[in-house]
């Protein structure tokens, strides 16, 4: 079974997320007895919704119910050449193994793709073309048929890009600044001026190649030092002609990190972006900025999954999650994205109504959970060893 075969690979490769919130704990009990308890985070977290996932989550792993894979999250390496301020990622590993082996990666390719995984995610954990064997995974993984994400920062690819381009889909360079001095203070690396020139090198090769499904953008995360540079950011990736540039704020801030005349300073930024760069660029936001809302997407509690259908991911690392932010990649792969619809698939509300009509799903707004994957994973693992187990939430201020 798949499942088993991916439950081999170390746990080291787990991908973490650290969202701001009070703690909460999911309980594995069999009858009144207490068998195993996990941390996670109780924002827009309700018992309701994750009932609908794990007796979803019961069925898969008894086989009652057919595995429905979107994306797979795939960490080739934990090493990295940056060192960035806004990291939650671990920087070694407790079993010293800091590089995914091609065994492990190639015995899964064929299964996967059999069982519908249409994007593997290659990032997370460090700095994924470090991998001595980048180059082949990723070659592999289009060669199986499958439309790859890669996500870098950029700061030594001027090699690997003729190689990305012909075997990647979604390309996106983690940019974070507009200038050498705030791309330092993000990465702690002086190399704004080569990701620049890897981006134009990515960009003439994009172009040569003239296929409609592929994408070339950057991400931006904000924080105090770079908040003043958000529209300049735009300007170079309109100015580069890429596809688009994504805004997020940075997940370990607490709502009131930025003050109401820095968020208006953040939203009229982008607000003229938008403005200016629309026929050219998409602009996203991945997250709302205003005096209400001042901080990051929440989707609704016990509300409608906007993005995707009831599926679950088991990662390569060993670690399982919900569908959170693969809206892209699925419509992607759907074959109904071009540079004009992209931001409409983030940002517009026509697309919430469409698959809120299509699939009507409860929510765990895992989105804004702070152990996401070892919440799932936890329930995975429970249910393999014992499927009467049954999983309660409740609150404990001691722990957090």
């Amino acid at each position: 079974m798949i499942l088993e075969k991916i439950l081999e690979i170390p746990e080291d490769f787990l991908e973490l997320k650290t969202v701001y919130g009070r703690y909460n704990e999911v309980v594995a009990v069999d009858g009144d007895k207490e068998i195993d308890t996990v941390m996670a985070n109780s924002e827009q977290f309700s018992p309701l919704s994750l009932k609908a996932y794990v007796e979803y989550i019961r069925k898969i792993v008894s086989g009652q119910a057919e595995r429905a894979f979107i994306a797979l999250n795939l960490y080739p390496t934990l090493d990295c050449n940056n060192r960035c301020v806004h990291c939650y990622a671990v920087k070694s590993s407790p079993s010293g193994i800091k590089y995914l082996g091609l065994d492990k990666i190639n015995s899964l390719l064929v299964d996967l793709a059999r069982e519908g995984v249409l994007n593997p995610r290659v990032l997370g954990g460090g700095e994924a073309t470090l991998h001595q064997n980048i180059g082949k995974i990723l070659k592999d993984l289009n060669t199986v048929g499958f439309a790859t994400t890669l996500i870098t920062n950029g700061t030594d690819i001027k090699d690997l890009t003729g190689m990305i381009v012909d075997n990647v889909k979604l390309i996106r360079i983690s940019l974070d600044g507009a200038d050498e001095m705030s791309r330092y203070y993000m990465h702690r690396v002086k190399d704004f001026k080569g990701v620049i020139k890897s981006l134009k090198d990515l960009k003439q090769k994009t172009d040569a190649r003239n296929d409609p499904y592929q994408h070339l953008g950057i991400t931006y995360i904000i924080k105090k030092e770079n908040m003043h540079l958000v529209f300049q950011s735009a300007e170079i990736a309109r100015d580069l002609g890429l596809d688009s540039i994504s805004y997020r704020i940075h997940k370990e801030m607490t709502p009131t990190y930025f003050n109401e005349s820095e968020r208006e300073d953040i939203s009229a930024q982008l607000r003229k972006a938008e403005t200016q760069f629309k026929r050219d660029i998409a602009i996203l936001r991945r997250f709302y900025i205003n005096d209400i809302s001042p901080f990051i997407y929440k989707p609704p509690e016990d509300g409608v999954c906007l993005t995707k259908k009831l599926r679950f991911l088991i990662n390569s690392d060993g670690s399982v999650q919900t569908c959170n932010s693969y809206n892209f990649e699925e419509a992607w792969n759907y074959g109904n994205i071009n540079r004009q619809s992209f931001a409409e698939i983030v940002n517009s509300d026509k697309v919430f109504k469409i698959i809120n009509r299509k699939h009507n799903v409860p929510c765990p707004s895992v989105c804004c959970l702070k152990h996401a994957n070892e919440v799932f994973y936890f329930i995975a693992k429970n249910l393999r060893q014992n499927s009467k187990i049954k999983f309660i939430t409740r609150y404990n201020p001691t722990r957090g």
